[in-house]
């Protein structure tokens, strides 16, 4: 008896699989929220005085972060690794399933969840998706599935569901609304997406300023309180001064002109490598601060800056006090920091920006 030939090949029913199951993992996201408790739909809260502490045990909304991180790490992988001589799918058909995935979360959350996002976020979100198909993914030839690393991650959705004001979004020390930062973005990466248009010097002047900026929030947020920092953890067991951080900052940040220089990197793998040394070495790091970062993935993906956005969601899962014990920071940025000297010491992989 003649065993039937499957009409799709096996690579491209995983990927349809692996689709597929983003739907019951975002539905399950979207009911984790849905609860009178509006603590249940931000993985932290903010004390009196405006400090900022880990929310209650969210069983629930861990599960589903989990479930979405493993999915879009398992369709980041089939991104990077594509098998050749499969059935390729007609564009506007992924990008009419991408627009898709990417309103009916949003849309859920909307209206059932007590935080819930703001047309604010949903029509900025749109604007990023048109700055990826129109500008970044054109120019780097890539996938525009890639547009969902960050579309359908926990974080932003997370983020832009809770309705306190930032205390210390990443470039700015003083209380902002959420929707800045997210405003902010869309020059961030309109300028990235075009970067392949400018002269050399050009991007070489924006890296620089992006440097001292960086460097500068340090400086600036020195005086306050260390949260969610390993770089200050480790200064304080040593009885060293905090102030050594912006000249760590600052000395490796230079090594990583010198690598983009000497490897040619694109202005957004340069500004990814650079955001990521700012964060290990910040004495305060926040889970929105890895958000420019996460909406550079797309663009110019980093192993380093990809396991950031789960451990620090992580961290504020394991602990309900407001300052992360020595095992936890540890724990959260030992994997982040080895996998960042790795990716700068080794060869760059294909796909990576």
């Amino acid at each position: 008896m003649a065993t039937l030939t499957p009409s799709l090949p096996r690579f491209a029913r995983t990927w349809i699989a692996r689709v597929l199951l983003l739907i019951p993992a975002l539905a399950l996201l979207v009911w984790a929220g849905a609860s009178p408790d509006p603590n249940r739909v931000a993985p932290w809260t903010f004390t009196t005085t405006g400090w900022i502490v880990p929310a209650p045990s969210l069983t629930s909304l861990w599960i589903a972060t989990a479930l979405l991180f493993t999915l879009l790490s398992k369709i980041a992988y089939f991104l990077f690794y594509p098998v050749a001589h499969t059935t390729r799918f007609k564009p506007w058909l992924g990008i009419l399933c991408i627009l898709l995935l990417t309103l009916a979360p949003r849309l859920a959350i909307f209206f059932l969840w007590p935080a819930h996002l703001s047309w604010y976020f949903i029509r900025t979100d749109l604007i990023i998706l048109a700055i990826f198909l129109l500008f970044a993914f054109p120019s780097t030839r890539r996938s525009p599935w890639w547009a969902i690393l960050y579309l359908l991650h926990p974080l932003p959705l997370l983020i832009a569901a809770s309705p306190p004001p930032f205390p210390f979004p990443l470039l700015f020390p003083f209380p902002l609304p959420a929707h800045w930062l997210f405003y902010a973005l869309i020059p961030f990466l309109f300028i990235v997406a075009i970067s392949h248009r400018f002269p050399r010097w050009l991007n070489l002047a924006i890296a620089i300023l992006f440097a001292v900026v960086s460097v500068s929030t340090i400086i600036v947020i020195l005086p306050h309180p260390a949260f969610n920092s390993l770089s200050a953890e480790i200064l304080d067991l040593l009885n060293a001064p905090m102030a050594l951080l912006p000249i760590i900052a600052g000395l490796l940040q230079t090594v990583i002109f010198l690598l983009a220089r000497r490897r040619d990197w694109s202005l957004a793998k340069t500004l990814a490598h650079l955001l990521l040394i700012s964060l290990i070495c910040s004495p305060l790091a926040p889970a929105w601060a890895v958000l420019p970062l996460l909406a550079l993935a797309p663009i110019a993906w980093t192993r380093a800056g990809w396991v950031l956005s789960l451990t620090i969601f992580a961290a504020f899962a394991a602990i309900i006090t407001p300052k992360f014990p020595a095992w936890l920071l540890m724990l959260e940025w030992m994997p982040v920091i080895v996998l960042e000297v790795q990716e700068l010491l080794s060869a760059p992989e294909r796909g990576e920006g």
